[in-house]
């Protein structure tokens, strides 16, 4: 019914007691330990989003940046093809033509 203990060689009920509770002390200890990681990863979450609403999120800042710039140089590639159509068609002859019948 009981099981050997280790430091006698002896079936002890109070050895196996004394290994049943050690056992479920790590347990409770790993329990313990996991919710306290848990708990830590929550408070560096709610300090980030804290921080995200009184200062600005840093990442939408330079994507805001990056699309502000993405819009200005397309602006300036369009401005610029423009320019150059519109010289294209100052420069062009218009020709009349005739169809050719086989």
């Amino acid at each position: 019914m009981g099981a050997k203990c280790p430091s006698t060689g002896k079936v002890n009920y109070l050895c196996t007691t004394k290994q049943i509770s050690y056992k479920m002390f790590k347990f409770l200890l790993v329990i313990i330990l996991f919710f306290l990681l848990m708990a830590i990863l929550l408070g560096f979450s709610f300090v980030r989003g804290l921080k995200n609403l009184i200062f600005g999120s840093s990442s939408r800042q330079q994507s805001y940046k990056s699309t502000r710039s993405q819009k200005q140089y397309q602006q300036k590639a369009q401005k610029e093809e423009a320019k150059i159509v519109r010289k294209l068609m100052e420069d062009a002859e218009y020709v009349d033509y005739e169809e050719v019948k086989d």
